[in-house]
This record gives structure tokens, sequence and C-alpha cells, in this order.
């Protein structure tokens, strides 16, 4: 499978849902008059913004939102702005900052001095994370302690490429590297018992969507999910969620290719099962997708090796433009068929299939099964020896 990957804004797209009020009643000790607050958020792929200045150390923010997101509000003591306060966190600069869920219903944040050191009254969602953060953290200060022995040892990054390691730095590096492996597998059991302790806790929902990713292992998360409490799978993102793990179910090896039809980019209908008879590869991408353009060199090298052995490929396009999906097309040299509705991530045919995340594929043989997902160009080949030279 590919290791990089252009992944959707929202790895789940959101079903249909009323808009309900939030409400932050943030109390700082320390603030004065001229301290402001500012929340961020995202909501349907826009940065949201809104400021709070203190009266009396009290702020107070409100908005809609369908279900819970996640926030981040930050406390501005010097004035500085929250497009400086965004830059700065963003380069690792020390900012004054709390990620926290904003959810329908009040909220109540307190704290004396630091915002990221608050509490929260009036909002379960947020005392369960808080609670679960706390589980993880002798995890993930580990994680922290052994990133910053990598970066301040120059051993990871383009400083490491410069220079050859002793063989005692490499040993080090090694066990550091082993250690991370282990704390991930920590980190796995950690989030596991919290979900089977928490069935009907929204962090345990989220969690699970974490794990699974946007190529689940049906086999453990289904199981996992289905152990929720039916308040919480029938939530906004518990009813996604289970649409997207029901859509996965169909697109694995086994199963028949679901057939469809889309234009290529004279405005040709062209339908997948006109393919039958061939071994085809499914090959979603698109111009704005740098591993797909990446991968796309070495494509071209297998498609011209077995493009005379009954093997073809079917571009799907999550262009939303025509010019920058042709001129990709002809820049890489992509001679296959190519279709595509311009929709991004609404292309249907990337909604049928699943798709979340680009570079995609599927291997699709003769009789239009899928036999294969998620093939870099170097094990598409391999496939294709082991079907065509014999």
């Amino acid at each position: 499978m590919n290791k990089f990957k252009c992944f959707t804004a929202l790895f789940l797209l959101p079903l249909m849902a009323l808009a309900q009020k939030f409400t932050l009643h943030i109390h700082i000790k320390a603030a004065d008059e001229k301290t402001t607050v500012f929340l961020i958020w995202q909501t349907e792929g826009k940065l949201m913004l809104d400021s709070a200045k203190s009266k009396k150390g009290l702020f107070v923010l409100s908005g809609t939102v369908d279900k819970p997101l996640e926030a981040t509000l930050f406390t501005d003591y010097k004035n500085s702005g929250s497009k400086q306060l965004m830059k700065n966190a963003k380069n690792g600069a020390a900012v004054d900052a709390l990620q926290f869920y904003i959810h329908p219903g009040k909220i109540g944040i307190k704290t004396d001095s630091l915002i990221r050191n608050a509490g929260f009254s009036g909002s379960v969602i947020n005392s369960d994370n808080e609670r679960f953060k706390l589980m993880l953290k002798p995890v993930t200060d580990e994680e922290m302690r052994i990133s910053n022995l990598l970066r301040v040892g120059r051993y990871v990054g383009k400083d490491a490429q410069k220079r050859r390691l002793s063989i005692q730095d490499s040993l080090m590096v090694a066990g550091w590297l082993r250690s991370i492996d282990s704390l991930a597998s920590a980190k796995k059991l950690i989030v596991k018992a919290f979900i089977d302790a928490n069935p009907g806790s929204y962090i345990s929902l989220k969690n699970i969507i974490i794990v699974a990713g946007a190529y689940p292992d049906l086999a453990i998360i289904e199981p996992m999910f289905n152990r929720l409490s039916p308040t919480v799978r029938n939530s906004v993102d518990g009813r996604a969620f289970n649409q997207f793990l029901n859509g996965q179910k169909n697109v694995v090896p086994g199963k028949l290719a679901p057939d469809f039809t889309q234009n290529d980019q004279s405005g040709n209908p062209i339908r997948l099962s006109s393919f039958r008879g061939q071994y085809v590869l499914l090959d979603f991408w698109a111009s704005w997708c740098g591993p797909c353009r990446k991968d796309n060199p070495a494509l071209v090298s297998v498609f011209n090796d077995f493009k005379t052995k009954n093997f073809a490929v079917l571009g799907v396009s999550l262009d939303d433009g025509k010019s920058d999906w042709i001129k990709a097309i002809q820049d890489d040299n992509l001679s296959w068929t190519q279709v595509s509705d311009l929709r991004h991530w609404d292309n249907s045919v990337a909604k049928l299939y699943g798709i979340h995340g680009i570079p995609e594929n599927f291997l699709i043989d003769p009789n239009g099964v899928i036999i294969a997902k998620g093939l870099t160009p170097g094990d598409l080949r391999k496939k294709l020896e082991e079907i065509f030279v014999k």
C-alpha cells in the first residue's frame, strides 16, 4: 500500500443533521480587560474564527454545530492577534492554547491563569477526552522524549542524511525506533481498554475512527464499533462511520467490482464492465495529488510493459477543473483511459468505492472480481508477473 496519500479534509462526509447552539463560558482568573481569547475550528472544510474580550475574567462565545467538532482556544495577553498566534503554534513556539471539543449545549472552561491547564464543567465529551489523554500520558511523554533525542542528536531528517553514523550511534537509534514500535503497541492497548470501558462515550467512537484510518481492517474495527452504545452508534458521526464501513465491505478482494459509467475527457461515457475479459487497474488519482504524480512514471512503465498482455488501466480523477486534469494527463504521459465527473472528493465513483485517500487502486480480473487493492507500482508489477509470466 502507498505510504503517502492525499486525504479528504473531512474523513467522514457528514450526514444531514440540525445545527444546534453551543455556548462557551470561559473563566480565566488572571485575565485583565485587555486579554482576548480566540476560538478556531473547522466545519465543512472552512476555517471558523471567533473571539471575545475579557469582562472581569469572563469570556462568552457561542455558535452552532451539528455534531461535536475539534476546536482550539488561544489566549492573547499581548494583543498579538489570531494570525500571529496560529503562526507561532505552527512553528512550535510557546503559545497558551487548549484543544477540546465544541458541541451543542453549554460548556464551562475554568482556569487560574493558563488556558491549557483549564478544567471543564457541563461537558461529558471533554471530561472523557481529558481522562483518555491522562491514560495515554505516560506513552505520549515517552514518545516525545525519544523524538527529541532523535531530533537534537540529528539522527533524523536532512542532517542525518549528510553524515555517516557510527556503529554505536546506529545501534542506539535502532533501539529508540524499537521503543517507538513498542509504544505504538502500548497505545493501541490503552485505546482498546478505554473503548471497552466506555462504550457510551463519543471519545470511544473518535478513537475507533482514528484506529480504522481510511482503510480499516473490518475484522477488527466492526466488532469494536458494534460494542458502542446505540446512542453513540446513531450519532451523526456514528451513522456516517457505519455507512463508511458498509461501503468498505463491497470493495474487498473477492468481491465483484461495483460497475459504473463516467465520462472521459471528450465527454464519452466509459463503463467499467466494458473492460471485462481483461485485467484492469482501477486507479484513483488527481492532478493536485503529489503522491499520485510521483507514482505516475513508475505506473506508466508498468503499463507499457504489460499493455499487450491483456492488461488495461482505467484512471478516475478527483479533479474539479478540466484544464488541470487534461494537462496532468499530458504532462505525465498517461495514455490509458481516463474518466472524471470533476467533482473533487464528491466524485460519484470515488464515493461508490469508499475512497478517502489517494492514490488508491483496485486490480480487477477478467471476470470483474477484485483481486487486490492498494498496490504500489512495484507491487503491481510483481502481481502482473505472477499472472502473465509463467
